[in-house]
């Protein structure tokens, strides 16, 4: 369940209101950060913090990173993802560039692997 007081100074100090927060695959969370609208996603292997007019279909700023294998970043704590939350508003508000997700032989190979061990799991 989500604690409005967990990092509330990081959160006053940035200027981010939350109007949703919750879920599991995908974590989600909506709000302003300054008065512009905001959208946090957590799922599959990624999670991402969108700022813009449309902070979910198309960002002004959009900043992604990688977070474990596949499905772990659906499964991220609340406390987790206000964590990537103000770490990204941080980001924004100081006017740095945001991260953009890049992929490699190796996290597809890690990925394969954890969708292979998931579907032999679930065999008879």
């Amino acid at each position: 369940m989500y604690n409005p007081d967990y990092k509330r100074e990081e959160r006053e100090a940035l200027h981010i209101t939350i109007d949703m927060f919750g879920g599991n695959c995908p974590v989600q969370a909506e709000g302003f950060i300054k008065g512009a609208p905001f959208y946090f996603r957590s799922r599959g292997e990624s999670w991402s913090f969108g700022v813009g007019d449309d902070p979910v279909g198309n960002p002004n700023w959009e900043h992604m990173e990688f977070y474990g294998v596949w499905p772990d970043a659906g499964w991220i704590t609340e406390e987790q993802a206000m964590d990537f939350i103000i770490k990204a508003a941080t980001m924004w508000t100081e006017g740095k560039e945001p991260g953009k997700l890049t992929d490699d032989t190796e996290r597809w190979e890690q990925r394969d692997k954890a969708i292979r061990d998931i579907l032999n799991k679930m065999k008879p």
